[in-house]
């Protein structure tokens, strides 16, 4: 692309954000939003030249243009977010498009968020959309035909053990955590979440207390992906929402094992030290480059409990991210299930009940109903076993 027609598209992209945030301020059919429209129209026009059009690829917060990412400011980093929230991973405008496209196209992306709906395209503009392609762009091998061997939900679940090791391992060399080995995991357990019938299916079942801790992540992982899909969160968000699960027991390896898996009743010191897990792990999260700031939240959220009277304390008033609620509930449920030094498990119909009492005060009544209704067609006493397990 030409110079001249780079710094037509970023004013381009300057008249749509300024026209978007007008949208919000007054209406689609305002004149200063008319107005904005044409001038956008204009210097898109000139933009594409005599191309056939131009197409706009989104990575983060960045805009790409032929391999070439545009230099970031403001109104990039805007108009970048006003397209994830509609998981636009990409979006085309070709030669010819009419004014009346892209007031549309405004008046959609000033709404606000809604992962259940998706903007639709026109003759002239074309989305991308981010499920198309996993963020590492992983493919599912399983039905590709190349004799390539697909993993297996156990296969998945072993790799994040040997993750998680080397992760413990590498906090005390200040190592940064492999955030695309984290992603590739996600990806794997969306794509083997998709053939389960219930996500009980997909759970694997402790063999080993010192894993606990790795086992317990990649299950609420999966519990946490199968709630977000069952309220409509897909694309990036959905990745985000399963890396934050993966990671959400971080600061528990710096809690020592003896106290972990100590079979009687914690002293206040060692409660302590459970308490500040989640602490330790936002910290540790924030300064790991790369990580998903929902993982940070959700990391130092999940203990919270739904009225606030868990742990961390927070001021009053403080708002619960809806990932981090989504958490307390996978985090409580495959705790509930897994047998530990200190307690037994419980079958289905004990941990409902459990969940159904503390809803509203531990858990958000509506996410927790939701997910008792996602998990009730999957009732066994025991739970179902992970696959290849014996009976």
């Amino acid at each position: 692309m030409k110079k001249e027609q780079t710094i037509e598209l970023t004013n381009f992209i300057r008249n749509m954000v300024t026209a978007i945030a007008n949208v919000s301020l007054y209406s689609c059919e305002h004149p200063q939003v008319l107005r904005l429209c044409a001038v956008a129209h204009k210097t898109l026009d000139l933009a594409i030249g005599s191309d056939p059009s131009i197409s706009l690829m989104r990575f983060e917060s960045q805009l790409v243009v032929d391999g070439v990412p545009l230099v970031t400011d403001i109104y990039i980093t805007r108009f970048s977010q006003a397209l994830e929230q509609y998981g636009i991973s990409h979006v085309k405008f070709m030669h010819g498009i009419r004014q009346q496209e892209l007031h549309s196209l405004i008046c959609s992306l000033s709404k606000q968020k809604d992962y259940r709906k998706k903007i639709s395209p026109t003759d002239n503009i074309r989305f991308g959309n981010i499920e198309e392609r996993t963020p590492e762009g992983g493919v599912d091998l399983s039905d590709s035909g190349n004799g390539i061997k697909a993993r297996t939900i156990e296969d998945i679940h072993k790799e994040t053990i040997t993750l998680f090791k080397e992760i413990h391992a590498g906090i005390n060399k200040k190592r940064p955590i492999d955030i695309r080995a984290i992603i590739n995991l996600v990806n794997g357990f969306v794509v083997e979440c998709k053939k389960m019938t219930s996500p009980l299916q997909a759970l694997a079942t402790l063999r080993d207390q010192d894993e606990y801790t790795f086992v317990h992540s990649a299950n609420v992982c999966i519990l946490n992906l199968a709630q977000a899909k069952s309220i409509g969160i897909n694309g990036s968000h959905l990745y985000d929402i399963g890396i934050a699960a993966l990671l959400h027991d971080i600061g528990k390896l710096f809690v020592p094992q003896e106290v972990l898996n100590k079979p009687g009743s914690l002293d206040e010191a060692e409660m302590e030290l459970i308490r500040q897990h989640p602490v330790k792990g936002g910290r540790y999260l924030l300064n790991s480059p790369d990580v998903p700031r929902l993982a940070v939240i959700t990391t130092f959220e999940h203990h919270m409990k739904f009225d606030l009277t868990g742990y961390p304390q927070v001021t009053p008033g403080w708002k619960l991210n809806i990932c981090s609620e989504i958490t307390m509930i996978s985090d409580f449920f495959d705790g509930m299930r897994t047998g530990r030094v200190y307690s037994d498990p419980l079958d289905y119909d004990g941990i409902a009940s459990r969940m159904l009492s503390l809803a509203g005060t531990a858990f958000n009544p509506a996410l927790t109903e939701n997910f008792l209704q996602l998990t009730s067609a999957a009732q066994t006493s025991p739970l179902v076993k992970s696959p290849g397990e014996s009976g």
